[in-house]
């Protein structure tokens, strides 16, 4: 059949004290043939706010999903190319559409934050905080149903993984003028810290010769 693409977007924003903004992209690909296709939305959102005249707080937010269909190919005894190019002597008896009984979906979420303060007390002095937040989930599961034609008594799989990381930084600054003798200098002095964390976390469940 034929394969079709559509995309669409939509932003908006405003804010006068506040300035805001927010985005949505959605868009969907339907491969030629069923069910190959992948969906995929992500949604953005963006704001910065000044309590005070000397703070900023500026936030970003970012949110995506891929929702992935595939259908088994390349060099494989159960994808369909392979099977279509070796005619006679491939692994279905010559009904390759058999192959399109293998069930492939993936979907991963990805959701990204970020925190940024400024504080400039004086003149002299300044300090800023970063924080941020990246998280990804990944859910892959693959289906043999029962009396498939290379698997025979069924299989399936499921893989589950999660990736975290935080990262904190801090940095300060402090500039003062030196004496007029020594010709307009000035010094600064710098501190700050960092941290990060990683966290993964991986799962895999595996069944098969299911009950007929």
């Amino acid at each position: 059949k034929k394969g079709y693409i559509q995309e669409y977007d939509m932003s908006v924003r405003g804010g006068d004290r506040v300035p805001w903004y927010f985005a949505v992209n959605l868009a969907d690909q339907q491969g030629n043939i069923d069910p190959q296709g992948a969906v995929n939305m992500s949604m953005r959102g963006n704001f910065r706010f000044e309590p005070l005249n000397n703070v900023t707080i500026r936030m970003s937010n970012m949110f995506s999903r891929r929702d992935i269909t595939f259908i088994a190919d390349g060099n494989n005894a159960e994808g369909l190319l392979l099977n279509v190019i070796r005619w006679e002597r491939d692994y279905t008896n010559n009904e390759d559409q058999n192959t399109l009984d293998m069930q492939m979906r993936q979907q991963i979420d990805h959701f990204i934050t970020g925190l940024n303060i400024t504080w400039q007390p004086t003149t002299s002095l300044s300090q800023r905080l970063n924080v941020g937040l990246d998280y990804v989930t990944n859910d892959y599961t693959e289906e043999r149903p029962w009396g498939f034609f290379y698997v025979r008594d069924g299989a399936r799989e499921n893989d589950l993984a999660l990736d975290r990381n935080i990262t904190v930084d801090y940095a300060g600054n402090y500039t003062r003028d030196l004496p007029d003798f020594l010709g307009g200098l000035a010094s600064t002095t710098s501190w700050g810290a960092q941290y990060y964390d990683e966290f993964s976390w991986g799962i895999n469940g595996f069944g098969e010769q299911f009950a007929g």
